[in-house]
């Protein structure tokens, strides 16, 4: 590695260190477990076997017992049922408000169907009552004033 590299490498894995330190994080060193061999073809991120190694590394460095207590799993698996009702219970109303908002497209449109319906009848009588006027048939004479 080129020594800007390595300068930068180090500058950050001091600052990981020390937030580590903070917030008392465990913190696994890869830098002398020759993961540099197992790199992808940038020389910076791990292949398959360079991930596999890291795992390794971390399972034998951290406790990972810690969290895989009974209670723990118990809490997580609990947390992810009521995450999944939850999630569920949701798609659920939103399911529903989307039937409801077709349905109310409908009644709209059969709505609009019969108010068309009704002004074309109504139409239709009036037009009929007008030639009747005009033929003198009609019997109300006076409603020819109300409709001109």
């Amino acid at each position: 590695m080129n020594a800007v590299v390595e300068g930068v490498i180090s500058g950050m894995n001091e600052i990981i260190r020390n937030y580590a330190q903070e917030y008392q994080y465990q913190v696994v060193d890869l830098f002398d477990s020759g993961i540099e061999e197992h790199t992808q073809s940038d020389g910076l991120h791990p292949d398959q076997d360079g991930q596999d190694m890291i795992r390794e590394l971390i399972e034998y460095e951290l406790d990972l017992d810690a969290f895989q207590s009974e209670e723990t799993n118990e809490e997580i698996k609990k947390e992810l049922e009521e995450a999944a009702a939850r999630k569920a219970e949701e798609a659920e109303q939103k399911r529903q408000q989307e039937q409801r908002k077709k349905l109310m497209y409908r009644m709209e449109g059969v709505g609009v169907v019969i108010l068309l319906l009704v002004g074309g009848i109504a139409v239709v009588k009036r037009m009929k009552r007008k030639r009747q006027v005009v033929s003198g048939t009609g019997e109300h004479p006076e409603e020819e004033k109300e409709f001109q």
